[in-house]
């Protein structure tokens, strides 16, 4: 088949729907057929090079040809658009229904792929032809290099990888952490949200902090990171969570437990079907109607979906604190479930798994197949979906942690590993890493190790690409788009190298005088003749 991508220039950016049309798209050439991206300019982010490499040298037009047999589109519900071929959209959604002009919208396609059986349902009750294909992570680019966790904080750190929004459940993370870890605690919340400072997210965190705990150990990052980057984020760290009100996905799970990472998540929409109690600790939630919503945090939310009938599921702090706290006092058991979930993701939800899927949809739409059939024709796009449940009551505050439900985990018990444990002796000789970006809240880095027989990835070193020749175009790039490493201040004392042009001195008499006292250290001392003489004591 020859398959032209429409996916908005989205495999050239660092995001959820970036990585997925990458995938599909080399996954879909490795299986031979003809891939055609959109010939549009395009400014690359940070994406790895090598597969950049392999995007770039793929035909591109501005329309799909008539040579073309199939357009796949790649995106949002709403960004469909409308082609005279054959057409496919491959979307997802993380709410209990559809808003109206989605269904609009994706009614210009001939079916749509969407990632589980949670969507294929909430689409199928609009839609004549819906497919699933599972999405994952990159095996070989996410997995554990334990020598990098001790370059993480000493604290044992759990990790929260998302946008800083209502819908990602930010507030009840903070919530849930703030409320289980007291500040004497080694504990802390490292919350890696992309964009963060553009808005309120610092205010927002701020209030939290201080009607919470004001000594609480909490630290927001804003960085958009490249995988490699990413990889190394991961594998500082010691655990990965999240309090998501609904995903399509959620790739930071299937991330983080390639790094063999234990993960905490909403037993809800799609994380779910592919999270089980053998390799996650899952968190209850209870659907909610997102018009009911009256926190000013999710205003935004209410705002966008507040239609009748949308709904979002809520997660339960309080288990959550429960969880968060099972993992902190019993690593090694946490552990052990994220080494199975490696193994499960490998074994049954890998890309190539998803291309296959995909390239099945196509076929079967080509040939007028039935494999995506959702039976009976489909519902209209109401104006208004009426409500499938009344709303559930508004969640009572978090209870002090003595009287908080759940299985009572003595306090007293020492955590298995309180802080960050000592880098594995290296086995083998490795050029040193480059330091990681400085994040939002700036920390210290601890100097970095030699990697053991494993090899890490090899990252692209910032210096030798600053120094290159004019014409060594790539490696340039490559700086570019790298993280700038940690700008150091100097040390309190310590003399201030400055740039540019030397400030005129003769302009004040502290200057004048700095001028002479620097002339005077130039002549020999028999002629020098101190000019403060008049000024000091006498002895």
């Amino acid at each position: 088949m020859k398959i032209f991508i429409s996916d908005g220039m989205r495999h050239a950016n660092l995001s959820g729907y970036g990585e997925l049309s990458r995938q599909i798209t080399l996954g879909l050439a490795d299986r031979g057929h003809d891939m055609v991206l959109p010939g549009a300019a395009r400014s690359w982010q940070a994406i790895d090079e090598v597969v950049r490499e392999r995007l770039e040298v793929l035909p591109t037009q501005e329309r799909p040809g008539d040579d073309v047999d199939l357009v796949l589109q790649i995106g949002s519900p709403n960004a469909t658009r409308a082609f005279d071929k054959p057409t496919l959209m491959y979307t997802q959604n993380a709410l209990g229904d559809l808003r109206a002009e989605w269904v609009n919208a994706l009614r210009l396609a001939d079916g749509v792929i969407v990632p589980g059986e949670f969507d294929r349902k909430v689409f199928a009750r609009y839609l004549d032809r819906v497919y699933i294909a599972r999405q994952s992570s990159d095996s070989e680019r996410f997995r554990p290099f334990p020598q990098w966790r001790s370059e993480g904080s000493e604290r044992f750190t759990f990790l929260f990888v998302g946008s800083y929004a209502f819908r990602k459940g930010v507030d009840l993370l903070l919530e849930a952490f703030l409320e289980e870890f007291d500040p004497d605690e080694p504990v802390e919340l490292a919350l890696h949200c992309a964009g963060a400072g553009r808005g309120q997210e610092f205010n927002h965190l701020i209030d939290q902090l201080q009607s919470r705990r004001p000594l609480g150990h909490v630290r927001l990052y804003g960085q958009n990171m490249s995988p490699a980057w990413m990889c190394r984020t991961y594998n500082r760290v010691d655990a990965v969570v999240t309090l998501s009100r609904g995903e399509g996905w959620c790739m930071p799970l299937t991330e983080g437990l390639l790094c063999e990472k234990p993960v905490i998540a909403p037993a809800s929409t799609a994380m779910g079907e592919y999270l089980d109690e053998n390799i996650a600790y899952l968190v209850p939630t209870v659907e909610r109607l997102a018009s009911d919503i009256t926190a000013s945090f999710g205003s935004g939310f209410r705002g966008t979906y507040g239609e009748p009938g949308l709904t979002y599921y809520e997660p339960d702090v309080a288990v959550a604190r429960t969880q968060m706290r099972l993992v902190y006092e019993h690593y090694d058991a946490a552990r052990s479930k994220a080494v199975l979930g490696r193994k499960r993701i490998i074994d049954s939800i890998s890309w190539a798994d998803a291309s296959r899927d995909i390239e099945a949809a196509c076929l079967d739409l080509l040939s007028g197949g039935t494999a995506g059939s959702t039976g009976p024709a489909a519902a209209p796009a109401p104006a208004a979906v009426a409500p499938k449940a009344p709303p559930a009551p508004a969640p009572a505050p978090a209870a002090p942690r003595s009287s908080a439900p759940g299985p009572a985990v003595p306090r007293a018990t020492p955590p298995k590993r309180p802080g960050a444990p000592k880098a594995q002796a290296p086995t083998a000789p490795e050029a040193a890493a480059p330091k990681a970006p400085a994040p939002v809240a700036s920390v210290p880095e601890a100097e970095t190790t030699k990697a053991p027989e494993t090899a890490a990835p090899k990252l692209p070193a910032i210096e030798k690409a600053a120094n290159a020749p004019a014409a060594n175009a790539k490696a340039k790039r490559a700086a570019a788009q790298e993280p700038k490493p940690e700008v150091v201040e100097p040390r309190k004392g310590a003399p201030v190298k400055r740039s540019g042009p030397k400030p005129n001195r003769n302009t004040t008499a502290a200057g004048r005088q700095e001028v002479a006292d620097e002339r005077a250290a130039e002549e020999p001392a028999k002629k020098r003749k101190p000019r403060d003489a008049a000024r000091r004591p006498s002895a």
